[in-house]
C-alpha cells in the first residue's frame, strides 16, 4: 500500500483537532489530506473529488457524522469508500445505527496516535487487500444483485466457510434468498441466526418482523419491530411496518404515531392514508380519518 498516494479527507470543526488528526496521518506516512469543516461541505468535496477515506467526527454542525454517512452511502460514486466515526461513546443505540448505515470503523475520542493509526490502517487493507471470505461476499452481492440467486447462494455459503467476518451479515443475505424463492421458514432460520451472532442486527430484526405479518402474528412482529425501532427509529418503512403491527395487534394509537411519523420521516409513502384512516376510525377520530380517506382515493 502506496501510503503517499491515498486521498484522506477529514471532516471536524474543531480546528484544534483537525490539526493533531492531520499530524498523526503525517507521521503514518499519509500525506495526501483533505479537510472539510462540516458534513455538507464534505459532502460536495468528495462528490467533485471522491477520496480513499473519510475520517469524520460524529458531531458536525449542519449535516452530522451519521448523517453525512448516510449521504455517501447512498451515494453511487462514494457508496463503497471506507469512512471511519470519531465519537465520544460507543453505546448500543449509535453502534446499530452507524453500522446500519455502513460505517467501516469507530474511533472513541479522546485517542492517541496509535489508536487513530490502527484502524486507519486496517480499514485501508481491507480495501486494499481483501480477505477470500470479503471477497467471496462481495462477488455473491454482486450476483445477487444481478439475480442470479442460486450462485449468489452458493457464493454465500462458501464466505462463510472461509471467514468469520460479518457472518451475521451473510446469515442475513442468505436468508433474503430464501425468501425470494418462497422458502420462508429456512429464511426465518437464517434470520435468527444473524441475530444470534449480532443482537444489534437491525435488517434481521426488521425481516423477522415482516415475515410474521405476512404470517398473520401481528403480537409476535411487534417484539422484532419494536426491538429495532428502539434502536434505530428514524426510518419510514420500519415505522410503518410497527404501525401495521400496532394495527393489527388493536394498539391503534400507537399506531397512528407510528403511521404518522412514518409519513414525516417520508411523504411519498400515499399508500399509508388508508391504514392511518382506518387506525383513526377505530380510535373514533371520525372527521380525521375521513381526510385520509379523501386522500387515500385522491
Amino acid at each position: 500500500m502506496d501510503k503517499s498516494r491515498i486521498k484522506i479527507m477529514l471532516v471536524n470543526d474543531k480546528h484544534d483537532l483537525r490539526t493533531i488528526i492531520r499530524d498523526y496521518l503525517r507521521l503514518e506516512g499519509y500525506n495526501n489530506l483533505a479537510a472539510s469543516e462540516n458534513g455538507l461541505s464534505a459532502l460536495k468535496r468528495a462528490q467533485a473529488e471522491p477520496p480513499d477515506l473519510i475520517i469524520a467526527d460524529y458531531a458536525l454542525p449542519g449535516l452530522t457524522g451519521l448523517e453525512l454517512l448516510k449521504k455517501v452511502r447512498q451515494d453511487k460514486g462514494l457508496e463503497e469508500t471506507p469512512f471511519i466515526l470519531l465519537c465520544p461513546e460507543t453505546e448500543q443505540k449509535f453502534v446499530a445505527q452507524a453500522a446500519e448505515f455502513g460505517v467501516s470503523s469507530i474511533v472513541l475520542k479522546p485517542f492517541t496516535h496509535q489508536t487513530l493509526a490502527d484502524k486507519v490502517n486496517i480499514v485501508l487493507s481491507r480495501r486494499i487487500d481483501p480477505s477470500q471470505g470479503e471477497v467471496m461476499y462481495n462477488e455473491a452481492n454482486r450476483l445477487a444483485r444481478e439475480g442470479d440467486l442460486d450462485a449468489a447462494l452458493e457464493k454465500y455459503q462458501e464466505a462463510l466457510v472461509a471467514t468469520k467476518y460479518s457472518m451475521a451479515a451473510i446469515h442475513y443475505k442468505i436468508g433474503q434468498i430464501h425468501e425470494h424463492t418462497e422458502r420462508e421458514k429456512l429464511a426465518e432460520s437464517d434470520y435468527h441466526e444473524a441475530i444470534a451472532l449480532s443482537d444489534v442486527y437491525l435488517e434481521a430484526f426488521d425481516a423477522l418482523g415482516t415475515l410474521n405479518l405476512k404470517w398473520e402474528l401481528p403480537k409476535k412482529a411487534l417484539g422484532f419491530l419494536r426491538r429495532s425501532t428502539d434502536i434505530s427509529p428514524l426510518q419510514a418503512d420500519r415505522q410503518r411496518k410497527l404501525g401495521e403491527a400496532l394495527l393489527e395487534s388493536g394498539e391503534f394509537e400507537s399506531a397512528e404515531k407510528a403511521f404518522k411519523l412514518s409519513l414525516d420521516l417520508d411523504p411519498r409513502q400515499t399508500h399509508i392514508f388508508n391504514q392511518l384512516g382506518i387506525t383513526l376510525r377505530r380510535q373514533g377520530k371520525l372527521d380525521e380519518a375521513g381526510q385520509f380517506f379523501l386522500r387515500a382515493i385522491e
